[in-house]
Formats: structure tokens, C-alpha cells, sequence
């Protein structure tokens, strides 16, 4: 954990213990509130992740109430714990829907939607948003009220075959394929292998991994006698993909090593320290925040700023997220109360499928418009790490 980590995550220390004892956090809720349910990892193997998302969520709903709410009403935020485990995760959502105030739940993983949805659509017609990304939420008729504030898994993947081929020069890339044994990490690998086998790629090397680990030594040995161009790490955060990119350096490995969605989170790329430096990661978010002139950025800024002496321009992932599931919450509810409908599951997610061409202040790298529960688009960074600092170099927004 870095200073800059551990920065913003002191401010929201005594929010943290409350969850602890009570299993809830939950900031004053009055009648004329809408609200919010977010299911996130306080703790667990991605906690750090969780975290960052509960500060998020903290800081985007004082900036949508403070510059008018949602047409006039207020949002109020309860988050609660899910330990990263699908029967905590259901059973926080259960006893929301028991309190029956909740017009839209985030919840944190892909197993946990899978879990919701059967009910969902059937009895509870609740809008569901996620910090997780599936492939599988592409499909509107399975999963006619959730939505993902960003691209899924699959389409990362293209953008970043896509950007392999671009550099490719005439040869033909070897591609090293390194995944989770998670929902998380073998979302995308069935298409990205048909994709990788239909282009002019060369898959070298196949290999899942635990999601914790304490010795990759034999995957990494594996990795070096592949000897790939490219090494594709997804389905990690700050776990196993850290250590395997040490040792790829240490042996001399000389390949380009891309990371997914979590994995791309600044401040794990300045734990993992100078062997890092020139990873590419594709994300769904603005992770460079600092100096921006979009109006949403600014605030962002501002509010990391208050909460961290050594903030360094950058968000978080599990941060980032959170603003963006919160934004678009608020445009739907918004569009649903200025067209004098109920905030049911059904308006709402009609609402958030008909955004189009959205500017969402900066939060995502493109205006934003949702095709099949998602929106598809993602930004490409080359990051530079040193001892001192983390630095950010855009090399593309696409849209996909």
C-alpha cells in the first residue's frame, strides 16, 4: 500500500469500523431522499478495491447534491459490505429490498449479478448497476435491469488486440495469454483466443492462475519459454500479476506487458514499483485527473485533494467507478422525475439506455452512449513508474 492509498483511505477510517460492527454504512436518510444501496468488498482479497469505491461514492453524491441533486431531490448512499462473497453479498441486497427504500442497488461481482438476476426480473424489477464488468450483461434479455458504467471484459480485450496489431509491423505478434481461475478472469478468453486465432496473431502461451498466489516462479519460467511479444494480464487486481511482472524483469524477459480493467489502478502500478514501468493498461475510465478542465474531473480533483496531502492527480479505479455508476444514476432518475415517472426498475432502466451522446464531465473518455446494458468505449495508458512517482501517457480513447 502506498502513502497515497493509504492517504485516502485514513479520511475514511472511522466509516470503515462502523461497517465492521453493524455490517452498513449509511449516511442520514430522510422521506424525500433517493436512494441508494452499494454492495461493495470492505473486505477480502480485493478490499482495497472496496475502499475506494465506499470514498467514491461519499464524494460523488456530495458533488450531485450540491450542485442540485436530481432534479431538486437528494441522493442519499448506503454502503455495505459483501467480503467479496456471492451469499453476503445477496443476503445485504435482500434485507435492502425488506427495507424497501432503494431505488437502485450497485453490486460488486459477476457472480453476485448471476445470482440476483432469476429474482430480479421476476419479483423485484430493481435497477442494478455494477463495479464489475461481464461479458454476459451484453445480454439485455437476461439481464433486462442491470447496467455496467463502462465496457465489459470482452471488449477491453478488442481494444487491446486491436492496439497489438497496430504496432505489429508487418510480423506477427506472440501473444501471452495469462488469466485468474475467476468468473472475472476467463469472462473474455474463449472470444480474445477465436479473436487472436481469426487475425494475424500467434497465441503462444495459455495460462490461469490462482487468483492469490505466493510463488509464480513456474509461471513465469512458462512465460520465458514462450517467448512472447505481448503478455495479456487479466482478472486481477493487486494480486499474482504484480509478482510475475518482477520476475519477467528479473529474468530478463523482454515483452510488453498489458493489464485489464482493475489491474490498471495507479496506485497498485506504484506498489509493483519500477518493474512496471511501460505496462499498458485498458480501462474503462479517466484515471488522470488532475489539471483537467472538464467539469466533473475538477470536481474530482478538488475532493482528493481534501482528502489526501500527497494526491497525486490520479484516481483510483474502484474511486472512478463509483462516480461513474452515481452519474449515470442520476441522468436516468433525473430523465424518469422530469417525465413525471415513478423511479421503478422498468423507467429507469429505459432511461439509461436511451442516454446518447452524454458528456460526462470527463469520467469517461468518450460522450457516452449505452448499447446492449454497457458503454462501449475504453482509453488505452502507457504508464511510467518510478520510486517517486506515477505518470500516465494517453495513447487512445475508443470507442468500440
Amino acid at each position: 500500500m502506498t502513502m497515497n492509498r493509504r492517504g485516502l483511505l485514513a479520511s475514511g477510517a472511522a466509516a470503515f469500523a462502523m461497517t465492521l460492527a453493524s455490517g452498513r454504512i449509511a449516511l442520514a436518510q430522510s422521506a424525500d431522499e433517493i436512494n441508494i444501496l452499494s454492495v461493495v468488498p470492505l473486505t477480502g482479497p480485493v478490499a482495497h478495491t472496496g475502499q475506494a469505491e465506499q470514498l467514491g461514492w461519499a464524494d460523488a453524491i456530495d458533488y450531485i447534491n450540491s450542485t442540485g441533486g436530481v432534479a431538486g431531490r437528494k441522493l442519499n448512499v448506503s454502503v455495505v459490505d459483501s467480503e467479496y462473497k456471492v451469499d453476503v453479498g445477496l443476503a445485504h441486497w435482500k434485507r435492502g429490498l425488506a427495507d424497501g427504500k432503494y431505488q437502485f442497488v450497485k453490486v460488486d461481482n459477476t457472480g453476485l449479478a448471476r445470482a440476483m438476476a432469476p429474482e430480479n426480473n421476476e419479483r423485484y424489477k430493481m435497477l442494478v448497476g455494477m463495479s464489475a464488468t461481464p461479458s454476459g450483461l451484453k445480454d439485455t434479455a437476461a439481464y433486462p435491469h442491470f447496467f455496467i458504467p463502462g465496457s465489459n471484459y470482452e471488449d477491453l480485450m478488442a481494444v487491446i488486440l486491436s492496439w497489438i496489431g497496430e504496432q505489429a509491423n508487418g510480423k506477427k505478434p506472440r501473444i501471452a495469454l495469462v488469466y485468474s481461475a475467476t468468473e472475472f478472469g476467463r469472462d473474455p478468453i474463449a472470444l480474445t483466443k477465436e479473436r487472436i486465432a481469426g487475425g494475424d496473431f500467434e497465441l503462444v502461451l495459455e495460462d490461469e492462475t490462482p487468483f492469490t498466489a505466493v510463488d509464480v516462479t513456474a509461471n513465469v519460467i512458462k512465460i520465458r519459454n514462450a517467448k512472447p511479444d505481448y503478455v495479456i494480464f487479466h482478472g486481477y487486481a493487486a494480486n499474482v500479476w504484480p509478482e510475475m511482472s518482477r520476475l519477467i524483469r528479473e529474468y530478463g524477459i523482454d515483452a510488453q506487458l498489458i493489464v485489464t480493467s482493475y489491474a490498471c489502478d495507479p496506485h497498485i502500478l506504484k506498489s509493483v514499483g519500477e518493474s512496471a514501468n511501460g505496462v499498458i493498461g485498458c480501462t474503462q475510465h479517466t484515471l488522470a485527473v488532475g489539471g483537467s478542465d472538464q467539469p466533473v474531473l475538477k470536481a474530482i480533483d478538488a475532493a482528493l485533494k481534501a482528502r489526501d496531502p500527497a494526491y497525486d492527480g490520479l484516481g483510483s479505479i474502484g474511486y472512478i467507478f463509483s462516480w461513474a455508476n452515481a452519474l449515470i444514476f442520476r441522468e436516468a432518475a433525473a430523465a424518469c422525475i422530469n417525465a413525471g415517472e415513478e423511479l421503478t426498475g422498468d423507467n429507469l432502466i429505459r432511461a439509461v439506455q436511451n442516454i446518447k451522446d452524454w458528456d460526462s464531465g470527463g469520467v469517461f473518455p468518450l460522450p457516452v452512449t449505452f448499447r446492449d446494458n454497457r458503454v462501449p468505449s475504453a482509453v488505452l495508458y502507457r504508464f511510467g513508474v518510478t520510486p517517486e512517482k506515477v505518470t500516465l501517457e494517453h495513447i487512445a480513447s475508443v470507442g468500440i
